[in-house]
């Protein structure tokens, strides 16, 4: 995957998104300035391909973006540099952001942004699952001990039940031939 604009990498960050079922907003003002994308949570600030330089001009626009549109998540978004040296500027830079919070992603290495080819080439047939409720089981956890013993017991009741029977006609089958 190869980007030579950065209105290229924008169409494609976006169809990913949608695929992923996320409603994307593109170049969205927020008082004088043009977020490139903007999600619920998120701004998303692209840069063709993250240098250093790039990283941190993007952090700068981003957090101005964040701010005024007030959303919770930083993202800056581009393709991983092609020199080694830049590279591994650029990763250094990504994982000390982590720390404050920011992802930078690069969109040539991060499974997050490959868009896979079935929802490429069918998006419409797509199904949107409905998200069911967790169940917890903490309880079954607490009680386990007594449900154990309670499977046990019940157990030898219908064990000695079924054997209990077939003793009984034994013993009277027994009895009446005594008899006779």
């Amino acid at each position: 995957m190869q980007f030579n604009t950065e209105k290229e990498l924008q169409d494609y960050c976006l169809q990913v998104l949608r695929l992923k079922g996320i409603q994307p907003k593109e170049e969205v003002w927020c008082g004088g300035l043009r977020a490139d994308i903007v999600i619920d949570r998120a701004v998303i600030e692209l840069k063709k391909t993250l240098t250093r330089d790039a990283i941190f001009q993007a952090v700068g626009q981003g957090e101005r973006y964040q701010k005024r549109l007030k959303k919770d998540e930083l993202w800056i978004v581009g393709q991983m540099p092609k020199d080694d040296q830049s590279a591994r500027s650029a990763l250094h830079t990504a994982r000390e952001l982590a720390k404050e919070g920011i992802r930078v992603s690069f969109v040539d290495r991060d499974t997050y942004w490959q868009a896979s080819e079935p929802d490429n080439i069918y998006p419409i047939f797509r199904p949107q699952l409905p998200q069911l409720p967790r169940l917890s089981f903490g309880w079954l956890e607490r009680y386990r001990v007594a449900i154990a013993v309670g499977f046990i017991i019940l157990s030898l009741l219908i064990w000695d039940g079924k054997n209990r029977s077939g003793r009984e006609q034994i013993l009277n089958a027994s009895y009446t031939t005594v008899q006779l």
